[in-house]
């Protein structure tokens, strides 16, 4: 801190403790700073909100950085091609829901692979077994 005295040291930081003189750059922030730097060292706000600012951001990147790999580590992908293309055919206002264009690919579809492919999308879109769900 500019200007702040230091207690462990006699004289002040960087040599520059204020005073009286008009060419003294110092002289209106030691004021501020020595309120702050009290207010601060003496009673430990600033380790406290030093820590809860860490805290916040290690609980962030901890959240951004699940939602990266969560799906990967915990499990399948929720999606595929299908389902995309789905979500994008009803946007487009050819289906009226995911289910109904999936169920149609699935109809189309003459290949063994894309037909796996299909009803795996129509599992993560919930479209299958939806008699058995209560």
């Amino acid at each position: 801190m500019l200007g702040f005295p230091s207690p462990q040291v006699s004289g002040c930081d960087f040599g520059a403790c204020g005073g009286t003189g008009v060419g003294n750059g110092f002289v209106a922030s030691i004021a501020l700073e020595a309120a702050g730097g009290v207010l601060c060292v003496g009673s430990g706000v600033c380790e406290a909100a030093g820590l809860a600012v860490g805290i916040g951001v290690a609980v962030y990147t901890g959240y951004e950085l699940g939602k990266l790999i969560g799906p990967v580590l915990m499990g399948r992908i929720q999606s595929n091609e299908y389902t995309d293309w789905a979500r994008a055919q009803v946007q487009a206002g050819n289906y009226k829901t995911v289910c109904d264009a999936l169920a149609a690919a699935l109809a189309a579809a003459t290949d063994s692979a894309t037909q796996k492919k299909i009803v795996e999308a129509q599992k993560f879109a919930k479209c299958r077994n939806v008699g058995k769900r209560r």
